[in-house]
């Protein structure tokens, strides 16, 4: 197998490469790498919507979604979620005190919320998506989730698994799960043949 190119970069704002944390792994680095990965979500999935005036709560939770379940990769170390969809929001919402308001509508969440908004463009079996001030996080009577409300604990979950990362023993259990999902992502940067149709 080819060597990835490490001058590939994770993480743009900061410009962490692959070889940046190779650098870090080897040495032990647990809070740049800690650093690195939270940068590395802030950038993607919440700093867009921070910094934009005409965002939108579907498309907050769209992205939501997606930030869910590339952590509970993470967290879980999946190489990838193929088929484990539904088990990333499940075991996501069990040990993600930040949300612990969804705690029993897990499925509700993943078919009505994470499958409708990114499968049809909705949301389904009347739920709703808000971005107003005065909504709760989570209306359960109404169906209503806050978007705002909602990216804003993801935020703080994120920070909280970046913690733990950092303060965790470079053996424990968290950090031999993250290792397996970046060599995945480290993986996937490799180039390989294109798969176009004739």
């Amino acid at each position: 197998m080819e060597e990835v190119n490490s001058k590939i970069l994770l993480c743009f704002n900061k410009e962490y490469s692959i070889a940046d944390y190779n650098k870090d792994f080897r040495q032990g680095n647990k809070k740049r790498i800690a650093r690195f990965i939270f940068d590395r979500f802030k950038e993607r999935y919440i700093e867009p919507f921070k910094k934009n005036k005409n965002k939108n709560g579907f498309s907050m939770m769209a992205v939501a979604c997606l930030m869910i379940e590339a952590l509970e990769s993470f967290y879980q170390g999946y190489e990838n979620t193929k088929n484990k969809s539904k088990d990333c929001f499940i075991t996501f919402f069990e040990h993600c005190d930040e949300l612990k308001e969804f705690r029993g509508l897990e499925e509700d969440f993943y078919y009505h919320i994470r499958c409708g908004i990114l499968h049809q463009a909705e949301t389904r079996d009347g739920w709703k998506i808000s971005r107003k001030k005065e909504f709760p996080l989570l209306n359960e009577k109404t169906r209503t989730i806050n978007a705002t409300k909602f990216l804003n604990q993801l935020e703080k979950y994120l920070i909280s698994y970046s913690e733990k990362l950092e303060n965790s023993d470079n053996t424990a259990d968290i950090w031999k799960k993250f290792e397996k999902k970046m060599a995945a992502i480290i993986e996937n940067c490799q180039e390989k043949p294109l798969m176009r149709t004739v």
